[in-house]
């Protein structure tokens, strides 16, 4: 989670990473996309969010690191959006395992109403005029947030942590493998779960005749995993692309 902030707040001010060209365009977004857990309100909501709905993700995840699962899990979709939106009701802190003050009170800071939410100062003025921009950097048209990171860097649950030395230090827990494709920290997923159906529907529901052959279906689904995304990509339209290549005098990119 440390990384994580550390990173967000080297892309905001690295030069030309989160930067906007068209200086016209609404700085929310309306599609309802995530993890259900980790879902701010507004975006359930559809009312239009910006970037700061991810630092309610990020209570939700450093929430679930401290106590070990998220504070508004419910056995269905639908029970789970129905606490998060009601999460001054819902949102409560166990006895067990003990938290300090200092991290709850940071967790509150996070999963709160997006207009109180630490880190989100800078994007308060966007919900007042949604076809407000962003203040213009010199004479150029392009656009960048200032660093909301640093407002939770600041809180007092972070003091002992350097955040200058933080990219230099040994982290607690270092995974010992043999080689870059050693995968014993994962799961293993047994051959009897790979074409499990859900409960209730028989294997005949499976449509596609080649996964419900017994000999090659397993093989099949496999092969279409890896190539599932084979020559996907997918770059942003709004940011101009010699923010991240710089083509030089012989032609050549350098990244």
């Amino acid at each position: 989670m440390l990384a994580m902030l550390e990173l967000y707040e080297n892309k905001l001010s690295n030069n030309g990473i989160l930067t906007w060209r068209d200086k016209n365009r609404r700085e929310f977004a309306y599609s309802l996309v995530g993890t259900n857990s980790y879902m701010a309100p507004e975006i359930i909501k559809g009312e239009g969010y910006t970037k700061s709905c991810d630092w309610w993700s990020l209570g939700v995840i450093l929430y679930e690191c401290l106590y070990g699962f998220p504070p508004f899990v419910s056995k269905t979709k639908h029970a789970t959006r129905i606490k998060i939106l009601n999460w001054r009701q819902t949102l409560h802190f166990p006895t067990t395992p003990h938290v300090s003050k200092e991290a709850q009170d940071l967790i509150k800071m996070l999963i709160c109403d997006h207009k109180d939410r630490l880190g989100s100062t800078s994007f308060c003025h966007l919900y007042s005029n949604p076809l407000h921009t962003i203040s213009k950097q010199s004479n150029s048209e392009i656009y960048q947030y200032s660093s909301d990171a640093e407002e939770i860097k600041a809180h007092p649950w972070f003091r002992n942590i350097d955040w200058d030395s933080l990219h230099k230090q040994t982290p607690p827990f270092v995974p010992k493998i043999k080689d870059l494709t050693d995968t014993k920290y994962f799961e293993e997923l047994s051959k009897d779960e790979v074409l499990q159906s859900a409960p209730g529907i028989g294997q005949y529901k499976i449509r596609d005749l080649l996964l419900r052959d017994k000999v090659y279906g397993e093989e099949v689904l496999q092969i279409r995993e890896k190539l599932a995304f084979k020559g996907y990509t997918y770059r942003r339209k709004d940011i101009p692309i010699y923010n991240y290549i710089f083509i030089s005098l012989n032609g050549e990119s350098n990244f």
